[in-house]
């Protein structure tokens, strides 16, 4: 008897493995469709289907007409093995500024293309620290030999320190635009005012001189070099033929006294002109220190009545020493009184004797009112704020006994200005470590609140501590009487919303303070002094709040009332906070109300997990077409069918209106694969953005299912196939047709026929075979005829077959499908 069988053997989305088997055709003929080799590797990314399942139709002495003469388990069904690609985006958060990311994560750069998202920090330097590449600094990215991170607005940045939009060079070549922290522009009157590898630079083009710490020319010549025009120096400045430099002080020239630092007429751009100290040559006749001269000579000055010179010569006997009172030049062993002071010529402070003298340059009076000047070692100006001491000069603060001692002098190196927090002194470049209400932070001297110059500050006479521990009154920058606030909107720029205890430290308030410098909100944090909100919650910087939006809370936080407790005083506030992290296998789990099941991550042993996540404001919808993450509300985009997804347990968790279904999908070499909402489907034109319907599963409910995907081969209905992977639906029909003739071998068949085993006994022996032609097409599901129209020219497979059965995801039962089939003879 002629027999015709169907076998279904298909590797399915997600699926581990899957049978079904075709119905008795006719009574005189029965034909096995295998489905085989649904190889989706390159088309489904994430779905381990690289090898075909051998899946044999149930053994049984006559098909008929039913399904139920088909319901045994399909047997071997091997496992595949190859990884594939991940079938969702699993980039990092995209961010502009620190604040956007969850600890320990900071806003990092990427150096090929200039991207920003959530990462741990790339190195340890901070912003502002000198660096030479991107992998010192903790933020990936060194502009300009200087360690920058990405901002959004001028909060984000570090005191002393703009947001400024620029473009960063990329690795291989190429710029990219990006707003980062850049130092704010400084102006100078020397070198020694600006942080290496800035130099004070001139720029005499427009109608006034402007200096301000820059970047050296390009190819510029150092001082002394000869030049034709301002671009041939590193200072921007060429005079007589030589690049000049300005200057403050001799020693901002040389340590050796080729030049001494004089005032110098420079014209501008508009044809006008200005008087700048700049360093010159040294004369050749002229000494600036005793060691310059020979025996009991010493280096003396000479008054014209033009000039004041000092030269080798005899000093004048029984004068007084730099320092010493005087009240005419003979006074003074080296000849020059200056101001009620004996004083004498240096090249640097090195060559001054006194306590706090340095080599300045001076106005020596002369006779008929004329003046010039000279490099002299003077005693220190008494300041009571910086803008009486030079540019590069700090209104410098002493510690004494019983005093508070203020005087102009460079300040510390690397010291912080006004506001920045502080442990001892040495910190600020002032000297002045404050420890006021909000906590230790750099102050300085003031006459009233334009000395101070950061908001929140204003000039107050405070107790300030003597080197004995006792209080002193002096006018110092110091934090205002803070305003009450709910929320960092509620203050201006500047100004934080922060937790503190109140003036009588009987409790706690939530107020605007300064800014200093410290961790933003939602950054990660150990204590709460480190956090510009003066809170640390759950790892992470908290300020208070009254919404949970990008304005006042970090990315990755929500506005939650929590108790404060601080120095035995304790107070209830709206605040940022992070919440913990939270595996999820739906969006039920996420149980704080705010999350949805939408990030995945590597568990870092080849599989991956969900985990609740905020969802993207203004997202679209379940179901929405999608290139990225990004792009849905719920942050998961299926790259299988380009819609938007999120994780899932049931159906009724996905888009009822996208006609949505829950299925799994595996990872790679996964061993726990996620399910997630992706199109259910009948047929091809139930799906959207050009995909085809084919077979996935529903592991946790034990359900095949019919989903939507990108096209996976590229051979039409009834073509010729080898797998899945050559069909468009990625379904690989094999057809059988026994001609009743036994046989052994297949030499026994006539023409191209194989010799089989018939369908009521898959595994005989040789004395059962049949001779069968045997063919292999591409399918497609279908639900009606119609379905199955068209394809290549003489598509054999034209009849959609209504009962073929797929066995369950858990190996138990099947379920039926439709496929499109070779007709019945």
């Amino acid at each position: 008897m002629t027999q015709k069988k169907w076998m279904l053997a298909a590797l399915v989305v997600g699926l581990t493995g899957a049978a079904a088997c075709g119905p008795d055709e006719a009574a005189v003929s029965k034909e096995n469709n295998v489905l085989i080799g649904v190889d989706m590797s390159n088309t489904l990314p994430g779905l381990d289907m690289s090898n075909p399942l051998d899946m044999r139709t149930p053994p049984g002495d006559d098909m008929g007409t039913s399904v139920e003469d088909m319901s045994t388990p399909p047997q071997d069904m091997r496992m595949p093995t190859e990884d594939m690609a991940m079938p969702v985006d699993m980039a990092p958060t995209p961010c502009d500024r620190d604040g956007d990311c969850a600890a320990p994560q900071l806003c990092v750069v990427d150096s090929a293309s200039g991207e920003t998202t959530c990462q741990d920090p790339t190195g340890t330097q901070n912003t502002g620290a000198a660096c030479s590449d991107g992998s010192e600094c903790r933020s990936g990215l060194c502009f300009n030999g200087a360690c920058a991170n990405p901002c959004d607005v001028g909060m984000d940045c570090p005191n002393g320190f703009d947001c400024e939009a620029t473009m960063i060079p990329l690795d291989g070549g190429g710029t990219a635009p990006l707003s980062i922290c850049i130092e704010a522009d400084q102006n100078c009157l020397s070198n020694a005012s600006c942080t290496p590898p800035e130099i004070c630079v001139i720029d005499r083009t427009g109608a006034a001189t402007s200096l301000t710490c820059q970047d050296p020319a390009p190819g510029g010549t150092d001082l002394g070099g000869v030049c034709a025009n301002d671009g041939d120096c590193l200072s921007g400045l060429c005079l007589n033929n030589l690049c000049a430099r300005p200057c403050e002080r001799p020693n901002d020239c040389s340590t050796d006294g080729s030049f001494i630092c004089e005032p110098a007429t420079v014209t501008t751009g508009s044809g006008g002109s200005t008087t700048l100290n700049v360093c010159k040559p040294k004369p050749a006749t002229q000494c600036l220190a005793d060691s310059q001269c020979s025996g009991s000579n010493r280096c003396v000055a000479t008054k014209s009545a033009t000039s004041v010179d000092f030269t080798c010569g005899a000093p004048n006997a029984g004068g007084g020493e730099g320092g010493s009172s005087c009240s005419a030049d003979a006074d003074c062993a080296q000849n020059l009184c200056l101001d009620g002071q004996c004083a004498g010529p240096c090249q640097g402070n090195g060559d001054c004797q006194g306590v706090d003298f340095s080599c300045e340059l001076a106005d020596v009076p002369l006779a008929n009112n004329a003046t010039d000047t000279a490099q002299v070692c003077l005693p220190p100006v008494v300041c009571q704020e910086k803008g009486q001491c030079k540019v590069s000069e700090e209104c410098f603060v002493r510690r004494g006994n019983q005093s508070i001692d203020t005087i102009c002098r460079a300040g510390n190196v690397g010291g912080g200005s006004l506001g920045q927090i502080c442990t001892q002194d040495s910190n600020c470049a002032s000297n002045l470590c404050f420890a006021g209400r909000f906590d230790k932070v750099c102050s300085n001297p003031c006459n009233d609140d334009q000395d101070c110059g950061v908001t929140g500050y204003s000039c107050q006479s405070v107790a300030v501590a003597d080197s004995a521990g006792n209080p002193v009154n002096t006018s110092i920058c110091a934090p205002k009487t803070p305003t009450p606030c709910s929320a960092r909107t509620d203050c201006a720029s500047g100004l934080t919303c922060a937790v503190v205890a109140n003036v009588a430290n009987n409790g706690l308030e939530s107020v605007c303070i300064p800014s200093t410098g410290k961790l933003a909100t939602g950054v990660a944090c150990n204590m709460d002094k480190a956090c510009n909100s003066q809170v640390c919650l759950n790892g992470s910087c908290a300020a208070p709040c009254t919404e949970s939006n990008a304005l006042q809370c970090g990315s990755k936080q929500v506005c939650t009332s929590n108790t404060v407790t601080k120095g035995g005083n304790s107070g209830t506030f709206n605040l940022c906070e992070r919440l913990p992290d939270v595996p999820c296998d739906s969006t039920s789990d996420c149980t704080d109300g705010f999350r949805v099941c939408g990030e995945i991550r590597s568990n870092g042993a080849g599989g991956v997990q969900t985990f609740c996540s905020f969802p993207n404001t203004g997202g679209a919808q379940l179901g929405s077409s999608c290139t990225a993450n990004s792009d849905c509300r719920e942050g998961i985009c299926l790259s299988t069918s380009g819609e938007c997804s999120v994780a899932c347990e049931q159906d009724s968790q996905c888009s009822v209106a996208e006609s949505q279904l829950c299925a799994t999908f595996s990872f790679g070499q996964s061993s726990t694969p996620l399910d997630l909402c992706v199109r259910g489907c009948s047929d091809n034109g139930a799906c959207t953005n050009g995909n085809i319907c084919t077979i996935g599963q529903d592991v946790p409910n034990n359900e095949v299912e019919q989903i939507c995907s990108a096209v996976i081969g590229t051979q039409e209905l009834g073509a010729s196939c080898a797998s899945g992977n050559d069909c468009r639906e990625g379904l690989c029909l094999t057809t059988t047709v026994f001609d009743g003739v036994a046989c052994t071998t297949d030499t026994d068949c006539p023409g191209t026929k194989t010799c089989e085993c018939p369908i009521d006994n898959p595994s005989c022996n040789n004395s059962a075979k049949q001779c069968a032609d045997v063919s292999n097409r591409c399918s497609r599901l279908c639900d009606t005829p119609d379905d199955c129209s068209g394809g290549v020219a003489n598509n054999a497979l034209t009849s959609c077959s209504t009962d073929v059965l797929v066995q369950r995801p858990n190996g138990s039962g099947n379920v039926t499908l439709s496929l499109c089939g070779q007709p019945s003879p």
